[in-house]
Formats: structure tokens, C-alpha cells, sequence
């Protein structure tokens, strides 16, 4: 699959959200799991595809599994961005079953999200393909998860449009509406301010 720029993933933050969405998840601790499995069992997990899918979250679902624990092996099966068909195994991971079995839900819910975003734009920018349309993507992203969504829509191979307010212009009904951006000088009053738009 051809790439778009794809954005660096900003591991500073998804590890905010991985601590975020761990503590949310296992609370006080893992009690099924703690009462139903021997604390020494090793396992092996399996993810795999359920159904056609762009892979992307790899380092991500690795991540997880090392906050729960860092022996943890992780072993990916194919390469991020690869298009999977259904049934394909995409990694393999090892280690406590404790701890596998306390990493799953919040491993898949990282790891389903970030292949939907790749695989619906994968769709979006095939469709285009041989045009000259781009397809781009918004800031109307699940709050804390933009740089991992705008990461995942690159991968699946279209393209990102502003990141956040801070990186380029974008004059919207709003802003013309309470600026005055509407009179002949608006443009040039946006482009002194701003020194040239990009």
C-alpha cells in the first residue's frame, strides 16, 4: 500500500491513554482473572483478523501489553499498514495469562479502532485513486486520539488535513460571520496577520 505522509506517532500521549484506559478497565485489579487463573500459567494469544482490514496499531497493541507487563512477548505477523484478509494472524503474543487475559479488551479496543479508521480510509482513498481528488481528513476526532486517528487515516493511505488550530488557516462561516472577513480586504487582512497562509 502507498502511504500518504504519515504523521509520528506522539508516544508521550499514548501512554497517558494507555495508563487512562487501563486504570479504567482493571480498577482495583483483574478479579476474574485473579480468581480463575493459576498466577504462574503461561499462555498464548492470538490476534487475528475478523474480517478484511488495513493492520495499523501494532506498536500500540504492544504497548498495551507491556504496561501490564513488560515480559510480555510480542511478536507481529505482518507489517503495519498491510491490507489482511479475514483470518489472517497479525501477532502473537506471549507470556503470563494473567496478564495477557488482563491486556486483551483494552489491546482490542485500541487495536479495532485504529484498523477501522485505516481500513475506511483505505476504501475512501481507492475509490479516488487514478482522480485528481484527495481525500482528507478532519479535527472531528475522538478527543485525546487525534494523533492516533490522523496516524491511522495516513496509514490506511489518505491524507491529513489541519492536525489542530494551531497549524494552518481555515476561514469557516463562522469566522466570517463574526470578523467581517466577508468585505473585500478579509483575505488580505488574514494573510498580514498571519504572514502568507499556507
Amino acid at each position: 500500500m502507498k502511504f500518504s505522509k504519515i504523521p509520528q506517532l506522539d508516544w508521550k500521549r499514548i501512554r497517558l491513554l494507555i495508563k487512562i484506559a487501563l486504570e479504567e478497565d482493571i480498577g482495583s485489579g483483574d478479579a476474574t482473572s485473579i480468581a480463575v487463573i493459576p498466577k504462574d500459567l503461561s499462555a498464548k494469544a492470538v490476534l487475528v483478523c475478523r474480517e478484511d482490514c488495513v493492520c495499523t496499531g501494532l506498536p500500540v497493541a504492544e504497548a498495551v501489553f507491556k504496561a501490564i507487563n513488560k515480559n510480555i512477548k510480542f511478536s507481529p505477523k505482518v507489517k503495519e499498514g498491510k491490507f489482511c484478509k479475514k483470518g489472517t494472524v497479525m501477532a502473537v503474543v506471549k507470556g503470563n495469562a494473567r496478564s495477557l487475559l488482563t491486556a486483551e479488551r483494552t489491546v482490542l479496543n485500541f487495536f479495532q479502532r485504529l484498523c477501522g479508521v485505516a481500513t475506511i480510509s483505505a476504501k475512501f482513498a481507492k475509490a479516488a485513486k487514478g482522480t485528481k481528488t484527495k481525500i482528507l481528513d478532519t479535527r472531528k476526532t475522538t478527543p485525546g486520539w487525534r494523533n492516533l486517528e490522523k496516524y491511522a487515516v495516513a496509514v490506511g493511505g489518505a491524507s491529513n488535513h489541519r492536525i489542530g488550530l494551531y497549524d494552518r488557516i481555515m476561514i469557516k462561516d463562522n469566522h466570517r460571520e463574526l470578523s467581517g472577513l466577508e468585505g473585500p480586504g478579509g483575505l488580505r487582512r488574514v494573510r498580514k496577520v498571519r504572514g502568507g497562509c499556507p
